[in-house]
């Protein structure tokens, strides 16, 4: 059965007013392109959204608890949270669009008819040394030593799918995998424990038939670019993928100003 516009939400994280100029940016591009959709303000319930309400008339709000907005670290247990996803139950996909992004066209109903569980940009190395054949092949095997030792071997993520910031995500998957291993995620993100990302969380935790079905990393840079834009655009063929993640970066704001106005 084909996904449409209406069963996907455009979840929009807000934690601090007022909007900075490149926040502006993001909302007017995700207003103007992304049409059709329900597009969600999560934020604390203490936050007066009335100037975005004002701006942004077509922003549906959804105040909450204010202690997930506290830090990056109350933020990852939300979003690791079943609650999060009950939230949004009505929906088959949501996509998390925190506000460093940029949408570039209307591809989502493309992905979300592709029967990916997660699509996100995919973790890649700056520097040139990792990007040879012989490097990439380490990185792959050291994710999989991972998994199987429960160790965290260093650079284990690179060419994998992928980051959280601006991520596709199907919403009855993460309600049960969010219930099953809510104990595991209650431990992993614990206070007195490293902050650990949960997008590297559902990369690595997630057991046999649990795991998230995405595509591979290349076929995501279609989706979403973070780092290393440059050569991420050669490998898909000079494309604009769908959107970009933390473009608003010092080291990465340059390369996207050519597209970015």
């Amino acid at each position: 059965m084909t996904i449409k516009k209406s069963e996907i939400a455009i979840i929009v994280p807000i934690y601090k007013l007022p909007l900075s100029p490149d926040d502006r940016t993001c909302l007017n591009q995700l207003f103007k392109v992304m049409i059709g959709y329900d597009i969600i303000a999560i934020y604390p319930e203490t936050l007066d959204m009335t100037d975005v309400c004002r701006e942004y008339p077509l922003i549906i709000k959804h105040p909450m608890e204010s202690s997930y907005f506290k830090s990056l670290r109350s933020y990852n247990k939300l979003v690791l949270s079943c609650s999060f996803y009950d939230t949004f139950s009505s929906y088959k996909y949501i996509l998390i669009n925190q506000l460093d992004t940029y949408i570039f066209c209307d591809e989502l109903c493309k992905w979300a008819n592709s029967g990916f569980d997660y699509v996100g940009a995919p973790f890649v190395p700056d520097k040139d040394k990792y990007w040879t054949p012989l490097r990439r092949l380490w990185c792959r095997l050291n994710f999989f030593l991972r998994r199987y030792k429960g160790t965290n071997p260093h650079h284990s993520q690179w060419f994998q799918v992928g980051n959280g910031g601006l991520c596709l995500r199907n919403v009855s998957k993460f309600q049960h995998i969010t219930k099953k291993y809510k104990q595991q995620i209650e431990d992993d993100l614990s206070d007195e424990k490293d902050f650990y990302p949960e997008d590297l969380w559902l990369s690595f935790e997630l057991k046999d038939d649990d795991r998230l079905k995405t595509p591979d990393w290349k076929t995501a840079l279609l989706f979403s670019i973070e780092c290393s834009p440059q050569k991420c655009m050669d490998i898909i063929g000079n494309k604009l993928p769908f959107g970009t993640h933390a473009w608003t970066l010092d080291k990465h704001r340059p390369f996207w100003g050519k597209y970015i106005k």
